[in-house]
């Protein structure tokens, strides 16, 4: 069991962490001005796969209009599987992207979904076949722009590396550590996860970064 001194070194250090990642990489922006709907077919096509490979795909059903949910949800899963082929797993993905948009559309859409609290939403979002824990967070942080940490891992990975947790933790403890350690801030949460993930994707990183903390 961790003690509450543990828990008080773990929360210095994850603030400390987002201070040298800042300062080594610069602020992310994620994802600024995108309209809602392209973003959520994007955090559900990056599942097991890059965002290169996602590109591809946006580009191909934004040359064929298709980037809207009213002409997604009337394309067939054949032509969307094809449209979206570069993604990878596409079949699945397009059985994904059609039960996430049916759903977006019985719920009044973008207008109609942000009238609902946080917990609703999400419980609502893992009901959906396709949306696990990460893509529904991505979701309520940067569409709805919710106070929600996302986990994924690089997360996990990197804080390993560093020392801050000894091995991979649950899902939800180490979201619970990253709101122990930060307050409930949206552009925070949403450029910490993309520094993380930017980080990660470096090839030549250093994971220490020099992390000493007394």
């Amino acid at each position: 069991m961790l003690s509450k001194d543990d828990d008080q070194l773990r929360s210095k250090q994850l603030r400390v962490l987002y201070q040298k990642l800042l300062k080594m990489h610069g602020w992310q922006n994620w994802w600024v001005s995108k309209p809602p709907f392209e973003i959520i077919i994007g955090a559900i096509l990056v599942q097991n796969t890059n965002w290169i490979n996602v590109d591809k795909s946006l580009t191909i059903l934004h040359e064929k209009n298709c980037l809207t949910p009213q002409k997604l949800n009337g394309l067939t899963l054949e032509v969307l599987a094809l449209y979206i082929k570069p993604s990878g797993l596409y079949n699945q993905k397009a059985r994904y992207l059609k039960n996430f948009t049916e759903w977006y559309l019985s719920c009044g859409s973008f207008e109609g979904l942000k009238k609902y609290k946080t917990a609703y939403l999400r419980k609502a979002l893992l009901n959906i076949n396709g949306i696990g824990r990460e893509t529904a967070d991505v979701i309520l942080l940067y569409v709805f722009h919710r106070p929600v940490f996302i986990i994924d891992n690089y997360t996990q990975r990197l804080l390993i590396q560093l020392g801050i947790i000894e091995k991979k933790w649950k899902y939800d403890d180490l979201q619970n550590l990253f709101y122990e350690a930060l307050p409930p801030n949206v552009k925070i949460y949403s450029e910490y996860h993309a520094l993380i993930v930017h980080h990660g994707k470096l090839k030549h990183s250093s994971p220490v970064m020099e992390l000493k903390i007394k």
